[in-house]
């Protein structure tokens, strides 16, 4: 007869639902008016709790009981016992009300945080006036809060290579360190086994760099390495149709959110129409990331031409490249090589698109580079020219580069890495631990010894030699320190993966210490891209690593903790002045925060730079704070990235100089907090981020409470 009756369950929800139906027919195509209906909760539970908590700091646990049944009921609410938390005794608190038709009712707890991570849960139960609550139970209610400890996270990850070959066992003993001054109770260690070079990135490709993002440059970290990932899951036939899938998803999103274009003239820059012009390193970078993803998502071809229209008219009579735009990466700033450094990186982005050999843009821009290059001096332009050449197949101008980077090569325990001159990175802006920059143009050296038109009987044992030194620099996702060396690095990884692919082989991997740990993973051709993870129970610890078989297995050990922040400036400098209103108990309290910052290192100016708040438990970032009101009103072009914000508030800066810069925002309390907690800021270099500066002052402590509550 034409109609159809259809039975659905709406979702458990107080809410008002619009329903929409169409039908298809052979002759056409049928749309119903859409109608409406409310669902509602005869009897639901509300708890209300800040987002994170410091270890020690004390709140207001809220539990409402909203009833909209027709008869009145006694309910009982309770907050279940867990060791994560202390409830203090209240004698005049009630656990019991009556509650009537559309009434509510708040139970109140405080409670205090004791562990690192919590969770509470809230029962609560309902009857009939005349029973004494002898009637139907709700169920437990659960609510995750995250419980913190105000101390920087540190995480050290470890990659150890294991050959075993001919049913061999082979075996590395395993340490795990901590500092003196690691927070109790905050460490966590644990160990992943896969038996392929790149199966960490691919696990994670959608966050490889645990940094914020925003400006262009950054946000191509999203989109250039998978597709060195897909090329490389290829070539080596390992690419599923739901690997497939998740990658080109990841790709779409990371064309959804590329580089703005710089006015009408198809270049790209690093913060859009502010910026006023196009910038030459970031446009090269996108139109070959562009040209090179053509292959699994679609890209339209014009923005690829307009780009390369652009850089072919900021080409300089000598062949080289004007440099447009800021620079915000590290090495190609304050060097005399600059023209010729911003000149390889553009000539190697061409080739990677397929610019013809022979046409115009390319020849000029080789010769430009060919009458340079025995007048270079500095170790990274050495490294990309070098690609540059072996891409070009100027075997006789990439083997001379290759040889002067030998004799700067450093080599250790099988290892071999570059890294730049005292006198190109001064020793007042080194981290602990890998430069970025080391780790980038050591990637390119690998790829320009992989790209060479003919390969010497040694040049794998060398390739080997540096890729066993950028696996130990990966951080436990897979990726680097920063963007661009994450970029270069992953890309060099993926051609020595395909470069030495086998699908022979597997083994037994063992993890075994003296205190009784012990787990076993098996790694074969239909496990190779499966990354296989274990929490280590004992940290500090000894541990050993114990392969049986014929395979290459790759063991990556991480540890993370909390240490109290650094005192001492190295790179900047950083004050922090706070100012406390509306503290009568009618209006929103809200804490004004002054951020003073300088830069304090061997350059004249910074490279970009983050500066990081964490905000106070319990309050949020102000609707109407002057950081947001003031953003786009300044010369010096602050980009605002906001993200977790009830936890962290993040802003980019261009650069900062020896003069201090001000930067004042308002925080609201939206629930009060006993015992809190301060809070840190943190500033540092987004390519070298290791130089950072911390300010522990964002708080009021007692005084706090002793002023407004």
């Amino acid at each position: 007869n034409g109609s159809r009756s259809v039975q659905v369950t709406a979702p458990a929800a107080a809410a008002d639902w619009k329903v929409k139906a169409f039908c298809l027919a052979g002759r056409g195509f049928g749309l119903a008016p859409a109608t409406s209906l409310r669902t509602v909760q005869p009897f639901f539970v509300d708890v209300t709790l800040p987002y994170s908590v410091i270890r020690g700091e004390t709140f207001v646990l809220q539990a409402t009981v909203f009833s909209y049944l027709q008869q009145c009921v006694q309910v009982h609410v309770a907050l279940a016992k867990s060791s994560d938390f202390q409830v203090e005794l209240c004698r005049t608190c009630r656990d019991r009300e009556c509650l009537c038709a559309e009434e509510a009712k708040t139970f109140m707890w405080n409670v205090t945080a004791v562990q690192l991570g919590m969770s509470a849960r809230v029962g609560t139960v309902m009857g009939n006036l005349k029973t004494e609550v002898k009637g139907s139970s709700v169920p437990f209610i659960s609510a995750s809060l995250v419980s913190l400890v105000r101390c920087i996270w540190f995480e050290f990850s470890c990659y150890t290579f294991i050959l075993s070959l001919s049913g061999n066992m082979a075996e590395e003993p395993v340490s795990l360190h901590l500092p003196d001054n690691a927070v109790k109770g905050s460490a966590r260690a644990s160990i992943s086994i896969s038996g392929d070079l790149l199966g960490k990135a691919l696990q994670n490709l959608d966050h490889l760099v645990q940094m914020p993002h925003g400006c262009g440059e950054q946000n191509m970290v999203l989109f250039a390495p998978i597709v060195y990932v897909l090329q490389y899951l290829e070539k080596t036939r390992q690419l599923t149709p739901e690997i497939k899938e998740r990658a080109t998803g990841f790709l779409r999103n990371g064309k959804d959110n590329r580089p703005p274009l710089a006015p009408l003239d198809g270049s790209y820059s690093v913060f859009g129409q502010q910026d006023g012009e196009g910038n030459t390193w970031l446009t090269a970078f996108v139109v070959k990331s562009f040209g090179q993803a053509r292959k699994y998502i679609y890209i339209d071809d014009k923005n690829i031409q307009d780009a390369l229209r652009w850089l072919e008219q900021n080409q300089l009579p000598s062949g080289c490249f004007a440099t447009k735009g800021t620079l915000f990466h590290s090495s190609l700033k304050g060097s005399v090589d600059d023209e010729i450094s911003l000149g390889a990186y553009v000539a190697a982005a061409l080739l990677e698109l397929g610019q013809p050999l022979k046409g115009k843009l390319m020849q000029m821009t080789l010769r430009c580079l060919q009458q340079a290059v025995h007048n270079v001096t500095n170790v990274y332009t050495e490294a990309v020219l070098a690609y540059a050449f072996a891409l070009a197949g100027d075997y006789e101008t990439t083997q001379e580069l290759l040889y002067k980077l030998e004799e700067q090569a450093i080599k250790s325990g099988g290892q071999i890495h570059w890294s730049p001159k005292p006198s190109s990175l001064a020793s007042t802006d080194s981290w602990p631990g890998t430069q970025s920059v080391d780790v980038e143009l050591t990637a390119y050296v690998l790829m320009a010894y992989l790209s060479k038109p003919r390969m010497h009987a040694g040049d794998m044992t060398t390739a080997g030699g540096i890729v066993a030194w950028l696996a130990r620099q990966q951080n436990a996702y897979g990726g680097f320190a920063s963007t661009q060396d994450t970029v270069v690095a992953l890309q060099a990884l993926a051609k020595y993966a395909a470069r030495t692919f086998s699908t022979s082989g597997q083994a037994l991997v063992r993890v075994k210490s003296q205190g009784g740990f012990g787990r076993a993973f098996q790694v074969n051709r239909q496990k190779r891209l499966l990354v296989q993870e274990a929490a280590m129970a004992e940290d500090p610890g000894q541990f050993l690593l114990q392969v049986h078989g014929s395979s290459c297995v790759f063991a990556q050990t991480v540890l993370r903790y909390h240490e109290p922040p650094p005192r001492d400036a190295v790179t900047f400098t950083l004050r922090v002045n706070t100012e406390l209103t509306n503290c009568s108990q009618a209006d929103v309290r809200v804490l004004t925060v002054h951020i003073l910052a300088s830069y304090i290192g061997s350059r004249v100016t910074s490279n970009m730079v983050m500066v990081e708040v964490s905000l106070l438990s319990g309050f949020t970032l102000a609707p109407r704070s002057r950081l947001l009101e003031n953003i786009q009103a300044r010369e010096d072009k602050v980009a605002m990235s906001s993200f977790s914000p009830s936890l962290i508030i993040s802003f980019h800066l261009h650069k900062l100089n020896d003069e201090s810069q001000t930067f004042t925002l308002q925080l609201e309390q939206v629930i009060q907090i006993k015992n809190l907690k301060p809070a840190s800021i943190k500033v540092y270099d987004y390519y070298q981020p290791g130089g950072l500066q911390i300010s522990p002052a964002l708080g009021l402590g007692a005084g706090f409470q002793v002023l407004c509550l």
